[in-house]
């Protein structure tokens, strides 16, 4: 999906810069230079392609579907639960552990060492899931990615899942 960078179309003052899809750095890199050429009241070809003008709002669907995975992983992931108990892990493996009173991303490296932190992502408060081709945890609602002791490698979230053990 293309970003959406330039004036919000339902403000004439807040300009606004989103719909990276997991691509933040690269994207959000070319948004900050767009956005300040457009408030700087210069020509940029690129404007039309990336206004989020372009819309349409209230018939877009894949707006609302693209939402609606979003809130329906918020949703579901808050509400079933599968306990796990990471004895079972071999070296290298990793898994995620949904539960009402703390869900948890587990971890064992090659040295059978266990590492647990929690699986709620800060961005959002979605819950991660285990990558096994990646060997990462990663944000099924806004594509943030966390490495095996749960530090941010991909945004958009800035902090690290918190440590349980």
């Amino acid at each position: 999906t293309v970003p959406l960078i330039g004036l919000s179309p339902f403000t004439d003052h807040q300009w606004i810069a989103t719909g990276f899809s997991g691509d933040g750095l690269t994207a959000g890199t070319f948004a900050g230079g767009l956005l300040a050429r457009l408030i700087s009241k210069e020509e940029d070809p690129s404007e039309k392609f990336f206004s989020p003008s372009r819309m349409e709002w209230i018939t877009n669907k894949e707006f609302f579907s693209k939402n609606a995975h979003t809130t329906s992983h918020l949703i579901k992931d808050h509400f079933l639960s599968h306990e796990l108990n990471p004895s079972h892990l071999a070296p290298g493996e990793g898994e995620v552990s949904l539960h009402p009173l703390g869900s948890k991303a587990y971890y064992r490296n090659e040295e059978g060492i266990l590492t647990e932190c929690s699986a709620k992502c800060l961005h959002m408060g979605c819950f991660v899931k285990w990558n096994a081709a990646e060997k990462s945890f990663d944000c099924p609602c806004h594509g943030s990615r966390f490495n095996v002791r749960g530090e941010v490698l991909e945004g958009p979230s800035l902090k690290n899942l918190k440590r349980t053990s």
